[in-house]
């Protein structure tokens, strides 16, 4: 039987599930209700179509050497704002109000650093990355259905796929954050800056749900097994990047001021809670709607169309 445990396993569990993968998504209520079509080949190879748009292809091996983004060196933290970067442009206002991309990078562009992330610009060869699917990384602690229990902390993994336009993408395709969250000092931030995995514990050495976990149900999607959710963020949410989070709420705006990000007065009416749900097979956010609020409805939808296929150079070339 499936139970709250299994969705936050099957949450941290993507980045060992799929090697490659052809997926649509399209948003709704949001960007003009964009629709792409991308191809991934873990690890660090993507290929992006927007629908009557020029495609988009990232390779992380050959970009990261020219600053492109998506560097293979980024540790996983969360991803912040700060006023030390004054050319980023603040438009969280329509992030909040419509789902703008915050960050409109063109990821395969050369010379472009990522100023999202407090790592994209730090040395390299400082210390050894490797990818999850690597046999030398250090490993998750495994449930007994293949899931994983617990996450190995540290710098040393590299768990992101590619990004395209913002870390919404990211999110989606590793919804780590619908799984764990992290302890906050009184500030609102995480006791560590979001900078590590390595911090945030509780004090039993257990990270506290990211989530509150309403109802659960499965299904199926388009022909796969599906687990459907419905959330509520806790006070311990994390999401990779506060002003892209796949759960906007008043969580995530508490961070965003507390980073200093400035907000729209007034503010929207935030959702009750978010319909989510996972493909049990990858791992990856299928589904994701406010319920209630001024975006009542608004997210996305995914269809998973090509699982563990092999994909070559060419496709990226």
């Amino acid at each position: 039987m499936v139970d709250v445990e299994t969705f936050r396993a099957l949450a941290r569990s993507s980045p060992w599930l799929w090697s490659s993968i052809q997926l649509t998504r399209t948003m709704i209520g949001q960007e003009n209700d964009e629709r792409v079509r991308a191809w991934i080949r873990r690890p660090g190879l993507m290929r992006v179509e927007p629908e009557g748009g020029v495609a988009t292809v990232i390779h992380e091996s050959r970009d990261a050497g020219r600053g492109g983004a998506g560097l293979g060196t980024m540790a996983r933290g969360r991803a912040r704002y700060s006023d030390a970067e004054p050319d980023r442009p603040r438009s969280v206002a329509s992030r909040l109000f419509g789902w703008s991309a915050y960050v409109s990078m063109g990821a395969a562009e050369p010379g472009v650093v990522d100023p999202h992330d407090d790592a994209a610009g730090a040395p390299t060869g400082e210390a050894e990355f490797r990818t999850p699917q690597d046999p030398l990384a250090p490993q998750p602690v495994w449930r007994d259905d293949g899931l994983v229990a617990t996450r190995a902390d540290g710098f040393t993994v590299e768990y992101d796929d590619p990004m395209y336009v913002n870390y919404l993408w990211v999110a989606m395709l590793d919804p780590l954050e619908l799984a764990d969250g992290i302890e906050h000092d009184d500030g609102g931030l995480p006791d560590d800056g979001g900078l590590a995995d390595d911090g945030g514990l509780a004090d039993d050495g257990v990270r506290p749900p990211g989530v509150e976990v309403l109802e659960l149900t499965e299904s199926l999607r388009h022909g796969r097994p599906t687990l459907d959710v419905l959330v509520r963020p806790t006070a311990h949410y994390n999401p990779r990047c506060t002003c892209c989070a796949l759960l906007f709420s008043e969580v995530t705006a508490r961070l965003l001021r507390e980073e200093g990000v400035p907000l729209p007065e007034p503010m929207p009416v935030f959702p009750d809670a978010h319909r989510v749900s996972l493909d049990r097979r990858t791992g990856i956010c299928v589904e994701l709607r406010d319920v209630g609020g001024d975006r009542d409805g608004v997210g996305f939808g995914v269809v998973i169309e090509e699982v563990d296929a092999v994909y070559t150079d060419a496709l990226f070339g």
